[in-house]
């Protein structure tokens, strides 16, 4: 049977270096490819007045990407900055840069950031600063990491609000559930782009205050390169958290990672994202599904150590769980994505081992096998009882390298469930969620094909008619394989660098 209970879900508080390990409460929404984000972040920036805040963590952030360019074409988001300023709103921007002091390379593609993302979030920073916000450049990291918070803070009409998932703002993240190159979309490298992000009301909202107060207040200069713009230490946020008030009916425990002997708040680092992964795995009783942009091997895979997720993920099939997996067809830059094949096909093998009637894996294309839709998302769902919505990849580097933030729901809304045709109680949330995505991925008229996850696999293609010239489709969904193309020996071996682990943690 699938628990409904928060404490078979959350980590237990002796783990948690937040008070209270988790909150309840709460309302979160989940926000399911660009638009939707991207549309009710500008309808709470529209209603923001003096003495309002708003802060904002970015991997990367392009000052000239409008957030309605279907409704708005016009109006970017500096434009949106440039407005809240004259309106008294305080403004404090926290974006990665990489560089000497800290990252040369980060997580978002395949472990290097180009040039001219760097330009981007260097300009974004200088304008942001002379329209009168506060902007930093970022990379108080550990070498070769990167900031991939992708967050916002932000008061309104005396509601705060807040938001994580896995989308920049930057060209080509806008899109829609169709995925059907919609007018006013900015294409960048990909004629479709998945992803998902949630906003929070209610007491966790808090807790994504603290983390970018914690950022903010760190007394380290934030880079020492020469001539970039911004303060490298800004004037400190003084006072507390926003007051606690009750807005649904969602428990939530905020989970982050950061790198250890990094940051004077937390010099032994965090790794509650990979711990909470790990648990809700473990503790699965009937599937886990996942969208992820890599699915790499993490911490403790590979090792001859303690067991790692994707080994986890592997006893779970034993266990007679399901393991459904939605990742991109392809990595995002040609000269990492032979190293990128490699680890992605080991982390397949090892699952596939011992029950591979058990493991389901996916891409997305548009309908008819046609162009991809590039999968960002990094999610995961467990039983249509937990919900885990973040910037964190299923790897070593988002386990222990790069800072990440994501918020796990379970519904106190318990609703009726089906798996395998047997009834059991599941929450709302969660199961909401999956077959919202589900019916997006495989074109459902009726989502109730798919109300039981375990029966409705058997509206996913099929796998056992698929080969990799010829793999089964349905709508979006496609069986996957992974791109033959594999590392050259003679080559120096980037996986270590791409899936970087820092290992000082315990």
């Amino acid at each position: 049977m699938a628990s409904t209970d928060p404490a078979t879900w959350f980590l237990p508080a002796s783990q948690m270096p937040r008070f209270p390990a988790f909150t309840s409460e709460n309302q979160v929404t989940p926000l399911v490819d660009g638009r939707e984000y991207m549309a009710h972040l500008a309808a709470r920036l529209a209603g923001q007045v003096s003495g309002d805040h708003l802060h904002f963590t970015g991997w990367r952030t392009t000052g000239a990407q409008a957030l309605e360019p279907d409704f708005a074409p016009g109006v970017t988001f500096l434009d949106q900055v440039s407005d809240l300023m004259s309106r008294g709103v305080t403004g404090r921007f926290l974006i990665w840069l990489a560089g000497p002091g800290g990252s040369g390379s980060g997580s978002g593609s395949g472990g290097a950031a180009p040039a001219s993302q760097m330009v981007e979030n260097i300009d974004f920073v200088a304008q942001a600063n002379n329209l009168g916000a506060t902007a930093v450049l970022d990379n108080r990291t550990v070498s070769f990491s990167s900031h991939h918070q992708k967050t916002a803070v932000l008061s309104v009409d005396g509601v705060e609000w807040a938001y994580t998932g896995g989308i920049d703002i930057a060209p080509d993240r806008w899109d829609v559930p169709a995925h059907d190159q919609p007018s006013g979309r900015t294409r960048e490298g990909f004629d479709a782009w998945h992803d998902v992000h949630c906003a929070v009301q209610g007491p966790a909202a808090a807790h994504v205050w603290q983390n970018f107060t914690d950022r903010w207040n760190d007394p380290t200069p934030a880079n020492s390169i020469p001539a970039m713009p911004g303060p490298v230490v800004p004037p400190p946020i003084v006072g507390g958290p926003p007051a606690p008030f009750s807005a649904g009916t969602h428990h939530v425990q905020v989970l982050r990672t950061l790198a250890c002997n990094v940051y004077p708040f937390g010099i032994a680092g965090e790794q509650t994202v990979r711990q909470l992964y790990e648990r809700a795995v473990d503790n699965a009783e009937h599937y886990v599904y996942i969208e992820d942009q890599y699915l790499w091997p993490c911490t403790g895979d590979f090792s001859g150590g303690p067991a790692g997720l994707v080994n986890r993920l592997r006893e779970a099939t034993v266990r007679g769980v399901k393991v459904i997996c939605v990742v991109a067809h392809r990595n995002d830059l040609a000269v990492t994505a032979p190293y990128h094949n490699q680890m992605q096909q080991d982390v397949l093998d090892l699952l596939r081992r011992d029950r591979p009637d058990n493991v389901f894996v996916f891409h997305l294309q548009t309908p008819g096998q046609g162009s991809d839709i590039y999968v960002h998302a990094k999610l995961m769902i467990v039983d249509d009882c937990l919900a885990v919505i973040g910037s964190p990849n299923i790897s070593r580097r988002s386990q222990t390298s790069d800072s990440e933030l994501s918020v796990a729901v379970v519904d106190a809304d318990v609703v009726p469930g089906t798996m395998d045709g047997v009834a059991v109680p599941v929450c709302r949330f969660a199961k909401d969620l999956r077959i919202a995505l589900w019916s997006e991925h495989l074109g459902l008229p009726d989502p109730s094909a798919v109300d039981d996850p375990i029966a409705g696999l058997t509206e996913w293609p099929d796998q056992n008619i698929s080969t990799p010239d010829a793999p089964d489709s349905r709508h979006h969904a496609v069986c996957h394989f992974v791109d033959p193309d594999r590392p050259l020996p003679f080559l120096p071996d980037l996986r270590p660098l791409m899936n970087l682990e820092t290992t000082c943690f315990p």
